[in-house]
């Protein structure tokens, strides 16, 4: 190619035919079936190129990285193992963007293969004692059982898998882990697999009871829904004394101090360091076994109670967690970003987190607090990987195979459509109506969408104005108190139109 000329070139790459077979097929053939899969998915625009590439590049990366069986590798060329929370997450952002089929795949996949017995999930692709089980991924499988009935309107997969998901929900009530006094969950690890011989001792971690107050309060709505009053009644109540002690139990709430903290040992203390018992087991000159204070908080995962709404999220409590985050920005790094957790407890490498950033970015966005959010959703586009949408697990030196990080986390992903679609337009599936409640970023005035949800196509346009906030529904003027419109499932595709005061 000389210089000032442009060449093309198409790559065909088949996976079920040979080539003989291709070339029987047209290229404006394939061009034209590729263009009707991708005029399938849900869209949006931003009216902003930096945006609208996160959320392209999400919506086309997650649906190249789970296959049609329901099988994804969680971090691509790096871990070749399956989590069920990452799958989960990835369900639900599949749902988002109106990947029905990848989702349910996925999750028939969790439940058939990544689901024992007796309720236990696997993660790394194996399967734990209760005393060292991811529990929150009983909580985050729920919800995205949940999602995808309300997206889809089809209950085919609760139907069939019925007597498996009531193992999930009801395996984080065994007598091993669950306080009938509080109902609490504890075990001996935490969110992000840190365990006994880092430190951790026996307690409550927040992330455990969040994603299972959410998930035991779903999955009473999918037993309802099945007309399974008496179960569904009890896995509400569970739900609901969880979530009393959760936020207001005088020994064992997670909060302290007026803001969300990780974790609290069984006696009820917070745990605030974690001390392990054999520093010369750990990897030398990482901050754990180096550190004589390794302090655990702050932690991303405790900003997800404002992320799910748990808590009002323009409460001193939202915004004194929210401050706390800004200790993980740039810890021992200068280049941007947030690590999962205090650096002073980190067995493996200090850098920042993209899905874990995200975490935060979502709680900022709810709370209102938009320059936080821009400033993580720039340092995601500019990066390395962020052009090409294909973000590392982590930013920095490993010490540990694989090094150096190679691995394309498809949570990251999942993360970023959420942000989008869930809280940004604010599209949000129930049972039997849709809430819609935008959150424009500031410098944005304007955003269309068009989803499908339950075969019906919706047309979205979000306008920021010199008006009275309210909504227009295939022309009819609609009020929206709290800022957040309700309609009852359309019988036929409908446009809305949001028109949002200017502040």
């Amino acid at each position: 190619i000389r210089p000032g000329e442009s060449r093309s070139v198409s790559v065909i790459t088949t996976f079920n035919l040979s080539r003989d077979e291709y070339e029987k097929i047209s290229k404006d053939e394939t061009r034209r079936e590729t263009s009707i899969y991708w005029r399938s998915k849900n869209s949006i625009d931003m009216y902003h190129d930096g945006l609208n590439h996160l959320y392209n590049v999400s919506r086309s990366s997650i649906c190249a990285a789970i296959g049609q069986s329901g099988k994804m590798d969680a971090g691509i060329w790096q871990y070749n193992m399956e989590w069920v929370r990452d799958q989960s997450m990835a369900a639900v952002a599949s749902c988002m963007i109106n990947s029905l089929d990848r989702a349910g795949s996925v999750l028939t996949r969790i439940l058939e293969n990544s689901v024992d017995d007796f309720g236990s999930t696997t993660d790394a692709s194996r399967t734990r004692t209760i005393e060292m089980a991811e529990l929150d991924q009983n909580g985050q499988l729920l919800y995205a059982l949940w999602t995808h009935w309300v997206w889809s309107g089809d209950d085919g997969i609760i139907k069939n898998h019925w007597n498996k998901i009531k193992k999930v929900a009801d395996y984080v009530l065994k007598p091993e882990c669950y306080d009938p006094q509080t109902g609490l969950v504890k075990n001996s690890r935490e969110f992000w697999e840190r365990a006994s011989n880092h430190g951790v001792k026996e307690g409550y971690e927040n992330a455990y009871q969040l994603w299972n107050i959410i998930g035991l309060e779903k999955i009473s709505r999918m037993a309802a829904h099945l007309d399974l009053q008496e179960e569904g009644k009890r896995w509400q109540r569970a739900s609901a004394l969880m979530k009393k002690s959760f936020l207001g139990h005088p020994k064992y709430s997670l909060i302290e101090n007026g803001r969300f903290v990780k974790r609290r040992a069984a006696d009820g203390d917070v745990q605030r360091i974690f001390a392990p018992p054999n520093r010369k087991n750990l990897i030398e000159g990482m901050p754990l076994s180096a550190e004589s204070s390794p302090l655990c908080d702050p932690d991303t995962s405790s900003v997800l109670p404002v992320v799910f709404e748990i808590v009002d999220t323009e409460s001193s409590l939202a915004e004194n967690t929210l401050r706390e985050m800004e200790k993980l920005w740039n810890q021992r790094w200068d280049t941007g970003g947030y690590g999962r957790y205090n650096v002073l407890s980190e067995p493996d490498s200090p850098g920042p987190w993209p899905f874990a950033s995200l975490f935060v970015a979502r709680a900022y966005l709810e709370a209102g607090n938009f320059d936080k959010v821009w400033r993580i959703l720039d340092w995601l586009l500019n990066v390395q990987g962020g052009k090409g949408g294909a973000w590392w697990e982590f930013y920095g030196e490993r010490p540990t195979p694989p090094l150096p990080p190679v691995g394309i986390v498809v949570w990251t992903w999942a993360e970023l459509i959420m942000l989008f679609v869930h809280h940004m337009a604010g599209i949000r599936p129930g049972e039997d109506s849709i809430t819609i409640r935008p959150r424009l970023l500031d410098k944005l005035d304007n955003l269309d969408a068009s989803f499908t949800i339950r075969n019906r196509k919706i047309s979205l346009a979000v306008r920021r104005e010199n008006l009275e906030t309210h909504a227009i529904v295939n022309g009819k003027r609609n009020k929206m108190p709290g800022g957040a419109l309700i309609i009852p499932y359309p019988e036929n595709d409908a446009s809305v139109e949001i028109f949002l005061k200017r502040r």
